[in-house]
């Protein structure tokens, strides 16, 4: 794609949005927005190949709907612990 830059600007408005890949767009740079959270269709988001860098929003803890994310190659820092994966069918 080619995309560059480190503004997402504002994602909150794409609230049907459910795969999110960004893949091999070296040029984006910066850290992932908190209103990546507000996204809550998203199933997958992909960022392989890109410049992020710093942590992974607390926000996306309250993504329910997220099963994959792959992130290799990017400088982000995981938290601890993905709790947020799991089927809310089992609760």
């Amino acid at each position: 794609m080619g995309l560059k830059g480190n503004q997402f600007g504002d994602l909150s408005s794409l609230t049907a949005l459910q795969i999110l890949n960004l893949s091999n767009n070296v040029g984006l740079k910066g850290t992932l927005p908190s209103s990546i959270g507000n996204l809550k269709n998203l199933t997958t988001i992909i960022l392989v190949g890109c410049s992020f860098f710093g942590p992974i929003p607390e926000s996306i803890s309250s993504l329910h709907q997220l099963v994959y994310m792959y992130y290799k190659t990017s400088l982000l820092l995981s938290v601890a612990c993905f709790c947020f994966w799991y089927n809310k069918s089992d609760y």
